[in-house]
């Protein structure tokens, strides 16, 4: 009896982190280019020191200050503060490494009335050494976005509450216009839109519905030339 309940106390608490993050971190993983064009700033900085300020009644922000290097999108120049909440499961920095950082300007939870830099999503800031790849990318975003005709948009079947599904028939619609595409084994599926207001939305199965952690509402994307975007959806309960 003891051990069952250890063991359901155990599943309890992964269950209750697993929701937690779930709740602050939109699905799919974010690509380098829809952070990019969500962020108010991408940059490489040498992190500098850091500190922990909480609040209150709990919760807190990991405050980091950085130095500038490379700047891609954004202004920021010399010394100036990135922070974490506590709570978001958004990753964090270290201090003496330089990092590829993706952030946007929000207001402290903490100290109420400031506006600064938080990191944004939660997949591409990281250490400097590791994100070759990243930067890579960002360049050729850069390069390419002048001469960009169309946007596009990458969509995926959460597995929740069942497996993610292959061949399902997305429909994207703007006005009379409409495109197709087919999800694949695990559950991705892409289109390349002209610049455009369009609704996404399942054509061949009505259990799926959108999931409302996504970086883009399907109901309604504004779809620009040379940006990324990112739907999900799930199985309904």
């Amino acid at each position: 009896m003891h051990i069952f309940v250890v063991f359901f106390c155990l599943l309890s608490a992964i269950t209750l982190l697993t929701k937690s993050v779930y709740a602050v971190l939109p699905v799919p993983d974010p690509r380098v280019c829809t952070e990019y064009f969500r962020s108010d700033l991408v940059a490489t900085v040498d992190v500098l020191a850091s500190r922990l300020l909480y609040g209150k009644e709990g919760g807190g922000e990991e405050i980091y200050i950085v130095r500038s290097r490379d700047v891609f999108r954004g202004q920021a120049a010399g010394k100036f503060e990135i922070r974490a909440r506590l709570d978001s499961g958004r990753g964090s920095l270290t201090v003496g490494q330089p990092h590829l950082v993706f952030a946007v300007i929000g207001q402290s939870e903490v100290e109420l009335g400031k506006d600064t830099f938080f990191i944004f999503g939660g997949g591409n800031t990281g250490v400097l050494s590791a994100n070759a790849v990243q930067i890579g990318q960002i360049q050729q975003i850069q390069k390419a976005l002048p001469n960009a005709f169309n946007g596009n948009v990458r969509g995926y079947i959460y597995p929740y509450p069942f497996v993610a599904k292959r061949d399902v028939k997305f429909v994207a619609r703007s006005g009379t216009k409409s495109f197709s595409a087919i999800s694949d084994g695990q559950g991705w599926f892409e289109f390349m839109l002209a610049p455009g207001t369009y609704r996404i939305y399942p054509k061949s199965d009505e259990n799926l519905i959108p999931y409302d952690l996504s970086y883009d509402t399907p109901e309604k994307i504004q779809v620009k030339a040379g940006q990324c975007y990112e739907v999900a959806f799930r199985g309904k309960q």
